[in-house]
C-alpha cells in the first residue's frame, strides 16, 4: 500500500507502525492498540489538514 500511495502521491499511515496484535488470542487488537491507532490517525489527519499544505490528491 505504501508503494501505492508513493505513486499516487498521497498520505500514508502504517498501522503497523502503530500497534500490534498482542491481544488474548494474537490477532485482534487490545483497547489499548485501537487507542493507539486512534491517536496515530488523529495525528495522521491533523498533519494533513495543516493550514497551507498543499493536496496533492489528483
Amino acid at each position: 500500500y505504501k508503494a501505492m500511495a508513493d505513486f499516487m502521491k498521497i498520505d500514508f499511515l502504517n498501522a503497523g507502525d502503530y500497534l500490534t496484535t498482542d491481544g488474548v488470542d494474537g490477532i485482534h487488537f487490545t483497547a489499548g492498540n485501537n487507542a493507539d491507532l486512534g491517536r496515530a490517525v488523529a495525528d495522521k489527519v491533523k498533519s494533513i489538514l495543516e493550514p497551507g499544505k498543499v493536496s496533492t490528491a489528483a
